[in-house]
């Protein structure tokens, strides 16, 4: 977007962005790459309004549909 490079992100977090050049990654059968992915917090860090906003914007995400 600012025009600093490439990185290979999950298409829920850029398909507000339609101006970014896209290239859904597959294998060499034609199936779309999944990363299963976890997020690690410990309760307390919920004290800070930064982390606590971050964890709840990315459960709202729907990943099941973001290819």
């Amino acid at each position: 977007m600012n025009g600093l490079g490439y990185g290979i992100l999950p298409s829920v977090l850029v398909q507000d962005h339609p101006n970014l050049n896209r290239i859904i990654l597959k294998d060499r059968k034609g199936n779309h790459l999944v990363r299963k992915t976890w997020m690690l917090f410990h309760k307390n860090s919920l004290e800070f309004k930064v982390v606590k906003v971050f964890i709840e914007f990315v459960k709202k995400l729907d990943f099941t549909s973001a290819i």
